[in-house]
């Protein structure tokens, strides 16, 4: 793990701003579990963390990547219930019901921002692996978009 972070742990065991950094990196790095729980501790310390989105967003992706597709779903859902403006929780949560070959809900959701998932799926982020943005970009075309 980072160094930055193992640092800011040792002098504030509760700082919810390196958990958030932790979980994003082993989540993204394969350590899945390690991740989730890096996002609890997260949580945890902060209540009022003003990333709380992203946290419950790799939670989603988490699940995403084990092709826990069901779950990663319903906890999208959720995300969307508490932050309706956060576009990234839409795009997994288009993913897994194209996974789950859901298209009448695929197709609800498409027209909410389809110019969203196209600019995402284009533009790969650089903590996103490529393995793991082709799982992502299967799930949007099953959904039905097309690139």
């Amino acid at each position: 793990m980072h160094f930055e972070i193992e640092e800011a742990l040792s002098l504030d065991t509760n700082c919810a701003a390196a958990y958030g950094l932790m979980g994003t990196a082993l989540i993204f790095t394969g350590r899945i579990e390690e991740g989730r729980t890096a996002n609890r501790n997260c949580l945890r310390s902060d209540p009022l963390d003003p990333n709380r989105a992203v946290r419950f967003l790799e939670f989603a992706v988490s699940h995403y990547f084990e092709s826990n597709y069901e779950e990663a779903a319903r906890i999208c859902r959720d995300a969307i219930r508490q932050y309706p403006q956060h576009r990234p929780s839409y795009r997994f949560l288009l993913a897994s019901l194209g996974q789950l070959g859901r298209q009448a809900e695929c197709e609800a959701l498409m027209k909410i921002a389809p110019a969203g998932y196209d600019y995402y799926a284009r533009h790969r982020p650089p903590w996103f692996g490529l393995k793991d943005f082709e799982h992502m970009l299967e799930g949007l075309r099953k959904a039905g978009w097309s690139e």
